[in-house]
């Protein structure tokens, strides 16, 4: 069912009456069509996380998102949270982010690490030995072309050797891939955090949403039942008629009690809308000894419970429209706080694209002009 209701006058509901299970991006009160929805297996209703023209809705003050549509929006947003981890965990894409990695975990500063690399201080570091303090120093796994490559990238004068200054820029050089990685992995994980804070938005909002169509159904339930059972609609009709039960009892009961038959006619002529079996089974669950008649005592307890019974009926009918009204306006609240999250996240994702797009265009230009 739809997260609309009439309760809170956004519209009529949509038809998902399962509970389902975000996001944004999810939260609830549907004034949509059936092609509005998305199609069963239509990933492109969304983006990765959330559908943009239903977070638009929500975000001018319509609750568009269905309960189903919330759950999925949670998944997505927990499953880019699940991605965004993996990618921090492998940020150190590069030899060198590997190294720098390993020099920071050793903990010791450049001096002290050239003085180590160099106990004979002969100011200078061949190829080999520095494979070997790779590996035996730093407890690297690593290929000897990947050290080599690195080795050469870094000698400037190309002799074969590093002498101070030149390990040490390495080392320099090393330390900020490190840091890169380290800031790569730490935006990661901070737009991790920021998805499952948004996958929490969005379970908060499929539960109310959930609820509130829930209620909804309840209520319409409940109507519908009063409208079409014998017991709520004579009780209604003399309460809204404002009847006295004394009335209707002198006026149906000529002698002692009231026919089976006479008191189909009497419900029927007060306006009640049924089949006179339906009647007639309600009168002989009331007949005790079965003798086809109420007596006055009985038809006046019988009519009395009904009264009863449709004061409580109306009570509870306004309760459960207050609560479906209630959890109507929080779950707009809910899809508008949701579509300000996805909006902002678009809007940063889109400024990020453009300016990759934007380098990748000028480093295309400088390229040409290279090979030119």
């Amino acid at each position: 069912r739809g997260s609309g209701g009439k309760a809170n006058g956004g519209g009529a509901r949509s038809g998902n009456s399962s509970s389902s299970s975000s996001s944004s991006s999810g939260a609830a009160n549907s004034s949509s069509t059936p092609a509005d929805k998305p199609k069963k297996g239509d990933k492109n209703r969304r983006g990765s996380v959330v559908d943009s023209a239903e977070a638009g809705k929500a975000a001018k003050g319509k609750a568009n998102m269905t309960a189903e549509m919330i759950a999925e929006m949670g998944k997505d947003a927990e499953k880019e949270a699940t991605d965004f981890d993996g990618k921090a965990a492998d940020v150190h894409t590069t030899f060198e982010r590997r190294l720098g990695a390993a020099l920071v975990k050793k903990d010791m500063v450049i001096k002290e690490l050239l003085s180590e690399w160099d106990p004979d201080k002969k100011g200078t570091i061949k190829k080999v030995p520095f494979r070997q303090h790779v590996r035996t120093s730093l407890h690297m796994i690593a290929a000897n072309v990947e050290i080599d490559a690195f080795f050469d990238s870094v000698d400037d004068d190309g002799g074969g050797s590093l002498d101070f200054e030149e390990l040490k820029m390495a080392m320099r050089k090393l330390y900020k891939a490190a840091g890169a990685a380290d800031a790569e992995a730490n935006a990661l994980r901070d737009k991790a955090d920021e998805c499952r804070r948004l996958a929490a938005q969005l379970q908060e909002a499929h539960e109310t949403t959930a609820t509130a169509d829930k209620e909804e159904l309840k209520l319409e339930e409940m109507k519908k039942r009063n409208g079409i059972d014998v017991a709520p609609q004579l009780g209604n009709l003399i309460v809204k008629r404002n009847l006295k039960i004394g009335d209707l009892t002198s006026k149906w009961v000529k002698k002692k009690d009231v026919s089976r038959a006479d008191f189909r006619r009497h419900v029927l002529e007060l306006g009640v809308l049924a089949e006179g079996k339906a009647i007639d089974a309600m009168f002989d669950s009331l007949d005790q000894d079965g003798g086809g008649s109420l007596d006055l005592e009985e038809l006046k307890n019988l009519l009395t419970n009904l009264v009863e019974l449709a004061k409580q009926s109306s009570l509870d009918e306004t309760a459960l429209e207050k609560s479906v009204s209630s959890l109507r306006k929080i779950c707009t609240e809910q899809q508008q706080s949701i579509a300000s999250i996805i909006a902002a996240k678009t809007k940063a994702a889109n400024e990020a694209k453009a300016l990759a797009d934007k380098l990748a265009a000028e480093k295309a230009i400088e390229d040409e002009k290279i090979a030119a």
